[in-house]
């Protein structure tokens, strides 16, 4: 396999990684020089994905030794070099190796005003501007957040700006900071710290036309609060599950519907209802020897679906039973 193919296959994700990493290794044998530093920063990417970061900390370094050699001729380089520290920093961020992450992250900046890519800046300055909120630093964290900002908006700096804000007591900017993230995407973090800060309303978030694994979760977190608070939270409990399996159903992470469907069967009044949901659920999609009450069958096979989410639910149901049957 040549290089560029390794490249494109690591890029692509799509091949086992461990059986890439030999084709890696071996690609090295035979290849020096700038090849070498590719070959050498890729391999350290997928290491890094496995969670080998020994291997991937002496691939990084190989190839940061490289880059920096061979940008002595070619200042080109330069942007490989600060790429191969601030993947070194990422890797030491998440080893929990907070100097070393730090030293190369200061590194990575400061080559990297020599270099005309607004992308790498920006992934710069956001990495450390993380790492700066885990040691405490607030306000060198909301510098280098808002220089990733300026470079391009992205909901994810937006909300660690907003928690370097609110660690520094900045609770209306961070407000603003978060909403306008959250016209940009709608992201559960944005909404949790919102509510953090007791900016937002439940009500609020329901109308937002959130997509359904996050609303499962807003849901969910609703319910949780009214129990809190010694309120009768089954119907919040009921529409978490339903949203949380249907989010499941269609790939996406949220919430544990079994757990949520559970909690609703503690309310006598939704008790039938929400063990019927969760029956269904095993017998045709876990194949789990359990009776399924006739009269959910039967709304099913008549396409009595009802309203709101447990139509969405039961529709689902039928047409997956359908579907396999």
């Amino acid at each position: 396999m040549d290089i560029e193919k390794f490249v494109e296959l690591a890029n692509q994700r799509t091949m086992d990684p461990k059986e890439l990493c030999k084709v890696g290794e071996k690609i090295l044998e035979v290849v020096e020089g700038k090849d070498r530093g590719k070959v050498l920063g890729t391999l350290g990417n997928l290491y890094y994905d496995l969670r080998e970061f020994e291997k991937a900390e002496k691939c990084y370094l190989e190839a940061l030794e490289i880059y920096i050699k061979l940008a002595e001729e070619n200042e080109e380089l330069m942007r490989d070099v600060a790429g191969c520290l601030f993947n070194l920093g990422n890797l030491y961020q998440v080893s929990k190796k907070y100097s070393d992450a730090k030293k190369c992250y200061s590194d990575a900046i400061a080559v990297i005003e020599f270099v005309q890519d607004s992308d790498l800046k920006a992934q710069i300055y956001s990495a450390s501007g993380v790492l700066e909120i885990k040691l405490g630093n607030y306000e060198i964290a909301e510098e280098l957040l808002r220089r990733a900002l300026e470079l391009r908006n992205d909901v994810k700096v937006m909300n660690n700006l907003a928690i370097a804000l609110m660690r520094r007591g900045k609770k209306q900017e961070a407000e603003k900071v978060l909403r306008d993230a959250l016209k940009l995407g709608k992201d559960f973090a944005i909404i949790q710290n919102l509510l953090t800060l007791g900016a937002i309303s439940f009500e609020e978030i329901e109308n937002l036309d959130l997509p359904i694994e996050i609303l499962a979760k807003v849901k969910y977190l609703k319910a949780k609060k009214m129990e809190r608070e010694g309120k009768d939270a089954s119907k919040e409990f009921f529409e978490a599950g339903c949203l949380g399996f249907l989010a499941i159903r269609s790939g996406f992470e949220s919430v544990n519907y079994m757990h949520c469907l559970d909690k609703a069967m503690e309310n006598e009044d939704i008790s039938k209802l929400a063990g019927g949901i969760k029956k269904l659920i095993l017998r045709y999609y876990y194949n789990a020897n359990v009776d399924v009450e006739r009269e959910m069958l039967e709304k099913i096979n008549r396409g009595d679906f009802g309203q709101g989410v447990l139509a969405l639910v039961l529709r689902t149901i039928a047409d997956d039973i359908k579907r396999l049957s």
